[in-house]
């Protein structure tokens, strides 16, 4: 007995070392990789996420002139050493178009935001340097109007989400000043849009384009893919127009049609989650447990985003997209908290 005690003791021991030793890398077993070590200093991580939007977006203008680049969130970014008393980074405000914003006037849950005056400043002062702002609160169904009132009085496009569309994947029944004849050239024309990144509420995706199809809004934020599939051209060239006033699909006016892409982490979905990653930092957190924070900074990280035909940019490109939509640049602060 005392021979069998010991003999099962170290082998439990050997099973919890193998457990804690593996742990770490469990969720990466499909990719076989560890994590990177951040080889940058901290100061340095906001040039790098600058210099890394420039880049991506001389790679896109070139391809497409009056290709649109919208970052979402990090509007410090916009500033030299992310101060407004500084001015504005001339490599990044000229690489942009315009600014999304999460949770700006209500917050993560959907509580008012009782002090947003230095973002709010900045904001304000990008708008005036002819930036569109378009804000995402997150709300409670109450407060829906009051988000979209808030907006409009700073000049903001609006689109408030409620619990149910928390990872934007309805459909709001009708715009902010809808217009099915309004023509969006630009996004100064344009006075609402609709954040629509997941596909989960559509069987197809001839079902999503359609019920798209039926909507008067001036911008779209899609993904690239439904599900595996990325869109074509033709579809995207479907989705650009608005039905006119008497519902006619596609005989209204033009609308701009924008491609979410998130550079600051990669997810585990994507068709270059195979094989050797050697940019995963760690998991992004918060509930989002298909992401990995990258180093954002590296060679083989922006390759697979811009920079050949089989990067992302390219194929956002190819697909007839108006602008792609940049998720995640607040990588370069996050990776350090």
């Amino acid at each position: 007995m005392k021979i069998g005690n010991s003999v099962f003791i170290l082998l439990a021991i050997a099973f919890a070392f193998l457990v804690i030793f593996s742990c770490d890398n469990f969720e990466l077993a499909e990719t076989k990789n560890k994590y990177m070590v951040i080889d940058i200093e901290k100061h340095e991580a906001p040039g790098l996420m600058q210099e890394f939007v420039a880049a991506l977006s001389e790679y896109a203008k070139a391809q497409k002139p009056g290709f649109l680049i919208v970052p979402q969130n990090g509007a410090e970014l916009a500033y030299d050493g992310l101060n407004p008393e500084n001015g504005f980074s001339e490599i990044y405000i000229n690489a942009i178009d315009g600014m999304g914003i999460e949770e700006l006037f209500f917050d993560w849950n959907r509580r008012p935001v009782t002090y947003n005056g230095p973002l709010l400043n900045m904001l304000s002062e990008l708008k005036d340097n002819g930036l569109t702002i378009m804000v995402s609160d997150y709300v409670s169904t109450s407060n829906v109007q009051n988000s979209m009132d808030y907006n409009t009085e700073q000049g903001f496009l609006a689109f408030p989400r409620v619990t149910e569309n928390y990872h934007y994947k309805m459909i709001p029944s009708s715009p902010l000043d809808g217009d099915p004849l309004r023509n969006v050239t630009s996004l100064a024309d344009a006075k609402n849009y609709l954040y629509l990144i997941s596909s989960d509420n559509f069987s197809t995706k001839r079902a999503m384009i359609n019920a798209i199809n039926n909507t008067v809004y001036d911008v779209l934020i899609i993904d690239l893919f439904f599900n595996k599939t990325a869109f074509s051209m033709t579809e995207i060239n479907e989705l650009r127009k608005k039905p006119d006033e008497t519902g006619a699909v596609g005989k209204g006016g033009n609308r701009i049609v924008l491609a979410y892409i998130n550079i600051g982490s990669a997810e585990t979905f994507r068709d270059y989650w195979k094989g050797s990653l050697p940019f995963l930092i760690r998991p992004y957190g918060d509930g989002y447990d298909d992401e990995y924070m990258v180093g954002y900074w590296t060679d083989e990280w922006q390759k697979i985003m811009f920079g050949d035909d089989k990067s992302y940019i390219q194929r956002i490109l190819n697909a007839g997209f108006d602008g792609a939509y940049l998720d995640n640049v607040e990588t370069y602060k996050r990776i350090f908290q």
